[in-house]
């Protein structure tokens, strides 16, 4: 049986997904990142250790071109897959001049497109959850870096995503779907819920129990202690 939040089995998934069923968006992704810019990445976020998916994710492909022709990760739809040198810019950008709203330091800015961004939890405690922090409030959109990819593979598999210029990617039985960011989220949600299955029984109880507000500012900074983590379960 598949593990859902299996880093290597995902990205080894998603390879062979992506060449087949997307080769374009595949032609997005950059090389593997260099150990410089991992560590400059793991020094800017010190003392959060950065977690191993993480790096596994970068060692295998460093983000997506920073083009600004290329298309949005689909699952994620909230700009393109950062580099690691631009998550280290971000980062610290965000975490100093508010650009973004409130910023806690236990978060790293994972994507990023105007003031679209999903940000992936800091902690070594558990696969790390990753959040939407855009205009539209900020919302827990996946368990596990690992299990977003695995949704991706998904819609490929189903040759379900082309990449298209500027922005969000499109697909090829509703073209228009990517572009109306309502019904992007939606069907995001659905192919994600589909994937995530069990993995919460109640989302919006585990977002009020855990402290993920649905606005710019209604973030409870215990979220970036793992002392609390470890308090509800989530090590």
């Amino acid at each position: 049986m598949e593990d859902t939040h299996d880093i290597t089995s995902a990205l080894q998934r998603l390879d062979a997904a992506l060449t087949t069923g997307a080769p374009v968006l595949k032609s997005t992704l950059r090389p593997p990142a260099t150990e410089q810019d991992l560590q400059a990445l793991h020094e800017a976020t010190a003392p959060w250790p950065l977690p191993p998916d993480l790096v596994a994710y970068l060692r295998w492909h460093d983000g997506q071109s920073d083009a600004s022709s290329i298309a949005w990760w689909p699952t994620l739809n909230a700009g393109v897959l950062t580099p690691a040198q631009y998550m280290t810019r971000n980062y610290q950008d965000f975490c100093s001049d508010g650009f973004m709203g409130p910023w806690p330091r236990g978060w790293l800015p994972l994507t990023q497109g105007g003031h679209y961004s999903i940000a992936l939890e800091l902690t070594a405690e558990r696969p790390a959850i990753l959040i939407d922090v855009g205009v539209d409030g900020r919302r827990l959109i996946a368990p596990s870096l690992a299990a977003m990819f695995h949704a991706t593979a998904d819609l490929a598999e189903k040759h379900a995503l082309t990449a298209t210029s500027g922005g969000p990617a499109a697909t090829p039985d509703d073209p228009g779907l990517w572009e109306d960011s309502t019904a992007s989220s939606a069907a995001v949600q659905s192919v994600i819920s589909l994937r995530y299955a069990g993995a919460w029984q109640d989302w919006r109880a585990v977002e009020d129990e855990h402290g993920v507000i649905h606005s710019q500012d209604g973030y409870r900074h215990y979220l970036d202690d793992p002392a609390f983590h470890r308090s509800v379960g989530w090590s």
